[in-house]
This record gives structure tokens, C-alpha cells and sequence, in this order.
């Protein structure tokens, strides 16, 4: 998935990308994108609220950026299905209006329920 990741970025300019993985995976897709899409910048959003706080503030977004580049320091942004349907990911998406590429490795809640996460509320369309 990091290959073909990298390739549509490089090939059609898709991005950013949100990637929502189980807690237990996030490392290991940072780890794997960091080594077949080498050229991505890819940003791990979970932990503890602090650590998501420091994220928030220096990690996610330019203080100014150029009205012809996105705001956005971050090609893939890798974070949990509990951070996305979360109060603190709301400042996230009102700063980014649109996410090129949403890949999501929730095999099993998605065939357990209905989920939140493919409706435009969440994802803020």
C-alpha cells in the first residue's frame, strides 16, 4: 500500500492522505511508508491528549503558508478511528479542506457496523 501510495502521489498529486489504522498498527504503517515512499512525510496522530496536542501545534500545519500550497507539513497523516471521531481531530479537518486519499485498515468494524467514518460529517465535506 506505501508503494502505491507514493505512486499516486508522485504520478497525480494526491494528497495529502489520511490513513486510519487500529492503535496497534500505526508504527508499523509509519514504518513501512518511511521505507517504500521514502519521499512522503508521513505524521503518526495518536497517543496520550498531550502528545496530540504538541502534534497538533508543530507537526500538522504551516503558521503561513501560500494560497497556491496547502497548509498542510504533512503528506499522510496516520492516526486511529477513536482519534478521528474524536472532539480533538475536529481543529484538524476544519484546517484541511480535503483529503485526496483516505485508506482505511478497519476491516472488522467495518463489517461490524455502519461506520461514521465514510460520511461527509466526519470528514468534514
Amino acid at each position: 500500500m506505501a508503494t502505491f501510495l507514493g505512486f499516486i502521489a508522485k504520478n497525480f498529486k494526491a494528497l495529502p492522505a489520511l490513513i486510519v489504522v487500529p492503535n496497534s498498527t500505526i508504527t508499523n504503517w509509519v514504518r513501512e511508508l518511511e521505507r517504500w515512499a521514502p519521499e512522503l512525510r508521513a505524521v503518526p496522530f495518536y497517543g496520550e491528549k498531550k502528545a496530540r496536542n504538541v502534534i497538533k501545534s508543530f507537526e500538522l500545519f504551516h503558521e503561513s503558508h501560500l494560497s497556491t500550497n496547502t497548509p498542510a507539513k504533512f503528506h499522510v497523516l496516520v492516526t486511529t478511528y477513536e482519534n478521528i471521531t474524536g472532539r480533538d481531530f475536529t481543529a484538524v479537518f476544519k484546517k484541511q479542506d480535503r483529503w485526496e486519499v483516505l485508506i482505511v485498515d478497519e476491516g472488522q468494524r467495518c463489517e461490524s457496523q455502519q461506520i461514521f467514518l465514510f460520511s461527509c460529517r466526519c470528514l468534514g465535506a
